[in-house]
């Protein structure tokens, strides 16, 4: 809960956010070419506003990190090894 009582996970959470400018928005990435995956990453962690706190090449791999704070975004292959987006 934020300090208005909303969940973090609550998109009403992540606008207030956004808007009052308070925190970053969290973006994870999955992608299995690595070119692309750390391309994406210094792109969105050049942006003001936005950071990556996760980059993976599987959904699997992402699964095993992600246990209880996730991102407000994650960025997801559509043909990926494994699951897939």
């Amino acid at each position: 809960m934020n300090e208005r009582g909303i969940p973090q996970t609550c998109p009403l959470n992540l606008a207030l956010r956004l808007m009052t400018g308070t925190s970053a928005l969290k973006v994870g990435i999955i992608e299995d070419q690595p070119k692309i995956r750390e391309g994406l990453r210094s792109l969105i962690d050049g942006t003001e506003g936005y950071q990556c706190v996760g980059s993976f090449g599987s959904v699997e791999e992402a699964l095993a990190r992600f246990d209880a704070e996730w991102p407000d975004v994650l960025l997801m292959d559509i043909g990926l090894p494994g699951m897939s987006g």
